[in-house]
């Protein structure tokens, strides 16, 4: 049985991520964020992993040339986040499960 707090939360995290999406619908430009600030705010470790093509984050160049800076949705990456943090939950709760089958 989840807490008042576990669920107040799930709440909260979902409520960021539902705005990030509006603000991304609304005003798409003030969705993507520069490479510096997608590592301060998220983790170089996260993102770097997360990064196509090995993962599902799609960096987009905001020039022509090769050195252009790098922009990332903040979206995307409060999405994947989500999906991570609810995938971790899954398997915690499968092992669990199992756990008590035996």
């Amino acid at each position: 049985m989840l807490s008042q707090s576990r669920v107040f939360e799930e709440v909260m995290q979902n409520a960021t991520l539902f705005a990030a999406a509006i603000v991304k619908q609304l005003r798409p430009g003030d969705d993507l964020i520069s490479q510096r600030q997608a590592y301060e705010e998220f983790g170089r470790d996260f993102i770097k992993r997360n990064t196509a093509p090995k993962g599902v984050l799609m960096p987009l160049r905001t020039g022509t040339a090769s050195n252009s800076p790098l922009k990332y949705s903040r979206t995307e990456i409060l999405a994947l986040q989500e999906t991570e943090r609810i995938m971790q939950r899954d398997v915690r709760k499968m092992l669990k499960d199992y756990g008590n089958a035996e």
